[in-house]
């Protein structure tokens, strides 16, 4: 089985925030496992950028991936838009 986690809820920042910035958009909590230490399971994020008709506001699609030691991987998508 995959590992399971919660990913962050969708977030609005300001466009002077960081949006790498975890403490600002969010983070994975609740991560589980039946194969793999949960300190050994990888999480990571990657961003897309999502453009806007309007000038300086964007939103970006951040895909959270958990993977354990057995090679199950799960994914969850979070929308982050910086106005």
């Amino acid at each position: 089985e995959p590992p399971a986690f919660t990913d962050p809820n969708d977030a609005t920042i300001s466009c002077e925030f960081d949006a790498k910035d975890l403490m600002i958009t969010g983070n994975v909590t609740g991560v589980s496992d039946n194969c793999t230490p949960l300190d050994s399971i990888v999480i990571a994020f990657t961003d897309m950028v999502l453009d806007s008709i309007c000038p300086f506001e964007y939103t970006i699609q951040r895909t959270w991936t958990a993977k354990d030691l057995c090679g199950n991987v799960n994914t969850k998508v979070q929308l982050i838009d910086v106005v």
